[in-house]
């Protein structure tokens, strides 16, 4: 994982990490009813992937398959216990979406080198 720009550590400020009572709009804090909508209408911008690692302090690596790239998520709540690792998901490139099964949530991509 490449190092955290200023924009990824502002957006990793959370004042309810552990619960899902978050009032934050942005990446990687709530899935809100746009973001439903906007990766519903985009659903070509989905990439299929597998969950190579999830840790505790909500950051998850996912192998995409189609480049053999990993992208690497953050979501506001430890989901270590909730996301096995090599699970299948889909990661929505464009409006920061991951999809596990029916769960939708927003995350935080970590920038690419």
């Amino acid at each position: 994982m490449s190092q955290l720009t200023p924009r990824v550590r502002d957006a990793m400020q959370c004042d309810a990490p552990h619960s899902g009572e978050c009032a934050h709009a942005a990446a990687g804090h709530q899935f809100t009813a746009i973001q439903a909508r906007v990766t519903s209408a985009t659903s070509r911008k989905w990439r299929d992937g597998i969950v190579t690692s999830v840790w505790s302090n909500g950051w998850i690596s996912v192998d995409l398959i189609e480049d053999d790239s990993t992208v690497w998520l953050w979501n506001h709540i430890d989901r270590s216990d909730t996301i096995l690792r090599g699970a299948p998901v889909a990661v929505h490139t464009l409006y920061n979406a991951l999809a596990i099964g029916r769960e939708r949530l927003s995350v935080l991509a970590a920038p690419t080198d």
